[in-house]
């Protein structure tokens, strides 16, 4: 069973003890990164994780490598945008000699100007020759204007800015244990988690712990013609395109991750059978969910010839006001054994847990369950009309925002897909209406000066009906 607790110093302890397995996994996070960076200091985070390998208190980096390796593991840093963690896993025997050189990174301790100056040039190298994912380049676009869009590493300028004593200053305020996440799980014995939390017990307290914050993106859940479109030029006849909605604090995001699941997760998802083994359209539809502290983000993206890039809008957006109507048990049957039992694996991989605990109890806040029964629990416990409930919620046009590169003009991108978008937000009466009398080409699509709303008109075997998205 999971245990939390906070020490006296502040310090908060998350563990885990898994007998039957074979290593233990041992993590330092702390509330740092780009978030609480300011202009001035921005890299500033991922420099002080560099510098801790560099000089870890008493430890040179080559006596850090010799302790490391002889006990046959690493220590490992990643800086995110809103923590940074430090981790290190290895067989139980070695469990206390690896506790001892992690939790270093707690102990108050100074560097100096030049050793500042000896690793500068790594993160600058770094800033150089950074490449960026498709994924991270999604969400760059998607943050725009805030700091979520700018490299957690900073920039060269900022970064060779950077004095001795705001260095040394911010890891005083930031990397201390009243700021500080540990997690231990795995197979470690009682005799050495009773060492273990005598010595997290034994730091002194200093620093105070830090609040996350929630930094959403510009018009957030309040989305329209005028700002959800993101268009960039690319060469060829094939479009990848990413639908992006805002799924508000309200939404339960055990429900929307279910609902992410059912839509396209595999070849078996709803989405992927109507645009791959129903249409040919494309060869596979990507649909994930992403977390922040306070919100989340569904994305559904795919390759599509720019012929068919208006009926795919359709297909998805029939899809989703699908889902709005009913949930068929069907597709809940085909998802909800991995969000079941297959939680159990998790159990098996020390370093999967571990993360997996930093990022839900200290990343989210607890704002999503962790431990992996916990988990089953919850999913188990959602309810056909409450996936349809929450598919109401999540999939309007309000949430809507697009990311596309295309050879096409940004004006006939707009005019093949928004008609689609506008369609997320018809009542249940309409949507029924319209399934009866099917679906017809639009005639315009328009904005009007005056109302400065968007008008999708049928033809009129829709009666001439107008659907306006008032923004």
């Amino acid at each position: 069973m999971k245990e939390d607790a906070i020490l006296s110093n502040g310090i908060r302890l998350v563990c885990q003890q898994l007998s039957y397995l074979h290593s233990v996994t041992i993590s330092v996070s702390f509330r740092a990164g780009r978030v609480f960076e300011t202009e001035s200091t921005a890299g500033i985070s991922h420099l002080i994780e560099h510098l801790f390998f560099r000089q870890l208190d008493d430890l040179s980096y080559k006596d850090l490598y010799s302790a490391t390796y002889t006990i046959g593991c690493e220590m490992r840093g990643t800086t995110y945008d809103d923590r940074v963690t430090f981790r290190i896993t290895v067989v139980p025997r070695f469990f206390l000699k690896a506790f001892q050189i992690i939790t270093r990174v707690l102990h108050e301790f100074d560097w100096s100007a030049d050793m500042i100056e000896l690793e500068k040039p790594i993160v600058l190298n770094q800033i150089k020759y950074d490449t960026e994912s498709y994924e991270a380049w999604l969400n760059r676009v998607y943050y725009k204007d805030t700091v979520f869009a700018e490299s957690n590493m900073g920039t060269a300028e900022s970064v060779t800015a950077l004095t001795a004593n705001q260095i040394n200053d911010f890891k005083c305020a930031y990397f201390c244990p009243a700021n500080a996440f540990v997690t231990i799980i795995g197979a470690y014995t009682d005799n050495d988690f009773a060492v273990a939390t005598t010595i997290l017990k034994q730091l002194p307290a200093f620093g105070t712990p830090k609040k996350n914050k929630i930094i959403k993106p510009i018009h957030f859940a309040d989305r329209n013609i005028h700002n959800r479109w993101n268009v960039f030029d690319a060469e060829g006849t094939t479009s990848d395109i990413c639908f992006c909605f805002d799924v508000t604090r309200d939404c339960d995001y055990e429900t929307a991750r279910l609902l992410s699941c059912m839509l396209g997760s595999g070849y078996a998802s709803l989405l992927n059978d109507r645009f791959s083994e129903q249409t040919a359209l494309t060869d596979e539809v990507y649909c994930d969910i992403y977390s922040f502290y306070g919100f989340h983000r569904i994305n559904i993206r795919y390759s599509i010839e720019n012929a068919d890039l208006k009926r795919s809008a359709v297909i998805l957006e029939e899809t989703l006001n699908m889902l709005k109507q009913k949930i068929e048990n069907e597709w809940y049957e085909h998802n909800i054994v991995f969000y079941t039992d297959n939680f159990l694996k998790d159990y098996d991989d020390t370093q999967f847990l571990s993360d997996d605990y930093i990022f839900s109890d200290f990343a989210l806040d607890g704002a999503v369950a962790s431990e992996p029964k916990r988990c089953m629990e919850k999913y188990k416990s959602i309810t056909l009309q409450e996936l349809s409930e929450t598919a109401r919620k999540i999939f309007t046009s309000e949430n809507t925002s697009v990311i596309i590169e295309t050879s096409l003009d940004e004006q006939e991108v707009i005019e093949r897909i928004e008609p689609a978008i506008s369609l997320l937000n018809e009542t249940l009466d309409l949507r029924q209406h319209r399934t009866i009398a099917r679906r017809q080409p639009y005639l315009n699509l328009f904005v009007q000066p005056d109302e400065k709303s968007y008008c999708a008109i049928r033809t009129p075997e829709l009666c001439g009906i107008a659907l306006t998205d008032n923004v």
